[in-house]
């Protein structure tokens, strides 16, 4: 703690202002956003790229196959054979790598949000060659949310990369997972603006200076980057996901808004009904202790009989969506019946094959869940009057609701759709309206958001051995430290930290104190501050506080004392 005949450390407010705050700004902010922004971004592009491109080409060689058994029967015991051995592979993965298992979403918003760790190495191991053998099975799994995980890993990756050659950068880690995370998202659906959007809304659950600038930065990069290969490969520089969709959309005439009113309560108990079974599945396999082989086998024997049967299950579901908002305009239209078949084999399959331990994504399962409703309500809105040129709307429209329910991310659903299609401001007002009424239905529900329930029994997998232990530390702030320059809301704290009091000295060099409120406060060399930690990992709350707080090097701190700053 500073005492009061002491000058030696402190930095009034009229002192570290001007060029000293713009350089200490430039030079722990400006500078090393730049650096990693760009170093993780080229890798996030490069890497993230090559996942996606991989997982196409296997999610269309099981089409084949599947279509090739359906036409020869005699081989579906073959199929289911090959099946089998790819579930026994998958099982091996998450039994060694259990933190593999699941969408890999919550799992990088746990440690987006300082929750949990990522182990980088095995995670980036694990989570690609357990998401290739779910895509080379054809399960209605995506790859967006284990390219979100790729990309946080690899921001880590790039971070510790760094913390070796500087022996500075822990400060930058959170900030890192959270930028890569973003930009994985970015590349796999060629859309900046959602992964920025879904770091902030969905990830981080914060929007600050730092945070903003980070992943814009990384994004820039990433997507420029997947760009130039998409180029290289395909011929286009930056293809839209859903082009299809864009160029059959039209606006929706306010006479209408009746229909939409209708569209957001029914896809916000929809949504509901989703999570709903979710937790059924889970309960399920946990009430009757199935155990992990035996589930992940079964997702995949599963998929095997009903996907040669029904090809329409297989995969993501990417086609399914495209199929099905053109309806109208394709020469062979699918039976409103057929449209109600596959949307609930797909929810048993999607329910079953996700919280079985397997690695996918939902992203794109949920937007063909969205998608499948709005064709089946589409379909009744032009029997009660709606023109048939609306219909593709009303499924992007769907889309966009049912993801934002789900995840309670309104706003990256709304940017996503509108970047997938590219259109703009066809049904953009529908969109917003269906989409505050879905989200108010859902919340009337009292549902817990579907990636904080996974989250939460994330944590409580890692955590239940562990002890919760509460104490408060008192830190001082150096000079070119991380939080020197900063307002105390615009600062990456360590999970369960907060500031109490923060203590100064005033023109006659007396010590003071002052409880923050609001965060607006701005943290000067000089000043110490009381924080208050609810964690499960002391030393490692305290090695985080000491790397924003202090501007000492790696290799100084880790060998700090806890109790020369533990208020005993």
């Amino acid at each position: 703690m500073k005492n009061g005949d002491s000058n030696s450390d402190v930095f009034s407010l009229k002192v570290y202002k001007g060029k000293t705050r713009f350089v200490s700004y430039f030079k722990n902010t400006i500078m090393p956003t730049l650096i990693y922004g760009f170093f993780i971004g080229v890798v996030v592009g490069v890497v993230v790229f090559g996942f996606n491109l991989m997982a196409e080409f296997l999610v269309e060689q099981s089409k084949e196959i599947y279509f090739y058994v359906s036409q020869h029967l005699q081989y579906l015991p073959v199929l289911l054979l090959g099946l089998a051995v790819l579930g026994f592979f998958s099982y091996l993965i998450a039994k060694l790598v259990p933190d593999s298992q699941g969408s890999g979403i919550p799992y990088t918003e746990g440690v987006m949000q300082g929750k949990i760790k990522f182990q980088p190495t095995e995670m980036a191991g694990a989570i690609s060659s357990s998401a290739y053998l779910t895509f080379a099975g054809g399960l209605p799994l995506g790859g967006e949310g284990p390219s979100v995980t790729l990309g946080g890993v690899l921001g880590l990756f790039v971070n510790r990369v760094g913390q070796k050659a500087f022996k500075r950068g822990k400060e930058y880690e959170r900030m890192s997972v959270t930028s890569g995370a973003s930009a994985g998202l970015a590349v796999a659906f060629n859309a900046p603006l959602t992964g920025i959007l879904f770091s902030l809304e969905e990830g981080s659950k914060k929007i600050s200076a730092p945070i903003v600038l980070s992943c814009c930065t990384t994004v820039m990069f990433a997507t420029l980057t997947s760009s130039v290969l998409n180029f290289f490969v395909s011929g286009e520089f930056r293809p839209l996901y859903f082009n299809a969709i864009g160029e059959t959309m039209t606006g929706i005439d306010i006479q209408y808004i009746w229909m939409m009113l209708i569209l957001g309560i029914v896809i916000g108990l929809c949504a509901a009904g989703f999570s709903y079974f979710q937790r059924f599945f889970r309960k399920f396999f946990k009430k009757t202790k199935m155990p992990l082989w035996l589930r992940i086998i079964l997702s995949f024997l599963l998929i095997g009989v009903v996907g040669v049967f029904v090809p329409e299950v297989i995969g993501g579901g990417g086609n399914i969506i495209t199929m099905i908002a053109t309806n109208y305009t394709s020469p062979e239209q699918i039976a409103t019946w057929f449209i109600l078949v596959i949307l609930i084999l797909r929810l048993v399959i999607i329910g079953f094959s996700s919280n079985s331990g397997l690695t996918g994504g939902l992203f794109v399962p949920m937007l063909c869940l969205g998608a499948l409703i709005g064709g089946l309500l589409g379909n009744l809105f032009i029997l009660m009057g709606l023109p048939e040129e609306s219909y593709s709307t009303v499924v992007a429209i769907s889309m966009a609701a049912f993801m934002g329910a789900v995840s309670r991310a309104p706003l990256t659903a709304i940017v996503l759709i509108v970047e997938v299609t590219g259109e703009v401001s066809l049904g953009l007002l529908m969109m917003i309206f269906v989409i505050v009424i879905s989200y108010m239905t859902i919340e009337l529900t009292h549902i817990i958001p579907f990636y904080d329930e996974l989250l939460e029994g994330i944590e409580e997998r890692k955590y239940h051995n562990k002890k919760l232990q509460k104490f408060d530390l008192l830190m001082n702030i150096d000079e070119d430290s991380f939080v020197a320059g900063r307002e105390i809301r615009d600062i990456i704290w360590p999970y369960g930290v907060s500031v109490t009091k923060i203590y100064s000295t005033n023109n006659d060099n007396q010590l003071v104190y002052e409880v923050p409120e609001g965060g607006r406060r701005v943290l000067y060399p000089g000043d110490a501050i009381l924080v208050s930690c609810k964690t499960y990992d002391d030393d490692e709350t305290f090695d985080d506080l000491i790397a924003i707080c202090s501007s000492r090097k790696l290799y100084d701190y880790k060998f700090a004392d806890i109790n020369k700053y533990l208020l005993l």
